[in-house]
């Protein structure tokens, strides 16, 4: 009795599951059913847009490809170089510059020191300028020698639409702060700003730049594609500094002949001077400093891979 009761039981339920199966397909397809109908009786742009949700999203897939295409990567290579050069000129006309405004304010503070500093400084710009060429030229070669590798090309595709994005919104906000404040210096901060997030939308667009590959693997791991963004970023940041270089330089060779000039008027301001100097003193030791840190990156990537590689190990052959 108790036998027959179980299979009454067991039988039961099963039909009771494909009952409730059958009630949720069929409330699903109710369902569907109104949202597609009322999509299709308000107009023909919400019906183009329930068929294909996706349109924008593959319009902008459809530019990025495009100017991928049209735009060739040689063409980074070839600004950053003249960048560079731009920096280098500014280094070495800052030198003679500076001795200029140093013996000018000796003169007008009656100060000595001021004249020997601008000696100083005159030879600094010599023996720095030495530095940003050569490190420099090491920093892209240690950036291309240092390969890595991304699953996918998704995100360098965000990260190239959202600094087009911020270039444009940089320049646009900070032209208006320049026309309201009077203040057209922070014009020129916004045309850098914007000039920099160019270049990274171009390293996106063009990975190969900051030497990295987009391959499809069958098995990765989470700890080794955040190894290859944030690898990616810093080695854009490093083919970012001979814009960075070229463009602060220039524009801090500018501020110190406006400065020197003022000072034949009783215009300038010693303060200016030394700010402007040491501007130039901090653009030309970016080099120094970026390639020291980009060597101490790569010893701690290489030391991840050791640990994500052991951790693999073990979980393939046990403990």
């Amino acid at each position: 009795m108790a036998d027959n009761t179980q299979q009454n039981t067991g039988s039961q339920q099963p039909a009771q599951i494909q009952t409730d199966e059958d009630k949720t397909r069929e409330m699903t397809n109710k369902v569907g059913s109104f949202l597609k109908g009322s999509a299709q009786r308000t107009g023909t742009g919400v019906r183009l847009v329930w068929h294909d949700p996706l349109m924008f999203v593959k319009l902008l897939d459809r530019m990025i490809d495009w100017a991928r295409r049209v735009i060739p990567q040689e063409l980074f290579n070839v600004i950053a170089r003249f960048l560079a050069r731009v920096g280098y000129v500014s280094l070495l006309a800052a030198a003679p510059v500076g001795l200029i405004f140093g013996i000018t304010a000796g003169v007008k503070e009656e100060r000595f020191s001021l004249a020997l500093a601008g000696i100083g400084f005159m030879l600094l710009m010599l023996i720095i300028q030495y530095t940003a060429n050569k490190l420099l030229t090491a920093g892209e070669t240690l950036t291309l020698g240092s390969p890595t590798v991304m699953e996918s090309d998704a995100f360098l595709r965000c990260v190239a639409l959202i600094s087009k994005i911020s270039a444009v919104v940089a320049l646009v906000s900070m032209t208006v702060i320049a026309i309201r404040m009077d203040d057209w210096s922070t014009f020129w901060s916004g045309v850098g700003v914007c000039l920099v997030l160019i270049a990274l939308s171009f390293i996106a667009i063009h990975p190969a730049l900051a030497s990295t590959s987009i391959i499809e693997r069958s098995s990765s791991s989470a700890g080794e594609e955040a190894i290859g963004i944030v690898s990616f970023f810093v080695k854009a940041f490093m083919r970012l500094v001979p814009i960075i270089f070229g463009v602060t330089a220039l524009a801090a060779l500018v501020l110190l002949i406006i400065a020197t000039f003022q000072q034949f008027r009783d215009r300038a301001s010693l303060v200016d001077g030394v700010n402007t100097s040491t501007m130039l003193v901090k653009t030309a030791l970016l080099p120094l400093v970026t390639y020291v840190g980009f060597a101490l990156f790569c010893l701690l990537v290489e030391l991840l891979r050791a640990i994500l590689s052991i951790k693999g190990i073990s979980k393939k052959y046990g403990q």
